[in-house]
C-alpha cells in the first residue's frame, strides 16, 4: 500500500504523449510508471468517443448492431 500512496502526488506527465517524468528525469509510459508503482496491470480497449474519431466505418457497424456494447 505504500507504493500506491506515492501515486497520490503530482506526477509530471508530457501534455502530448502523456508520459510520466520518473524520479531520475527520464520519461517513461503512463502504463509502465503505473504497473512500477502500484503492480496494476493494463487491459487496453477503444472507448465509444475514439472509435467515432478514428475508425468511423467501423463505429457506424457498431451502431447498427450493437450486440450488447454501452455505446456513449
Amino acid at each position: 500500500m505504500a507504493e500506491v500512496k506515492t501515486l497520490r502526488g503530482i506526477l509530471p506527465i508530457c501534455a502530448y504523449c502523456k508520459s510520466i517524468r520518473n524520479d531520475e528525469g527520464y520519461y517513461e509510459k503512463l502504463e509502465n510508471y503505473i504497473h512500477k508503482h502500484s503492480g496494476v496491470d493494463f487491459s487496453h480497449t477503444i472507448c465509444p468517443a475514439c472509435m467515432k474519431k478514428h475508425y468511423p466505418e467501423e463505429y457506424e457497424g457498431m451502431m447498427r448492431d450493437k450486440d450488447g456494447l454501452k455505446l456513449g
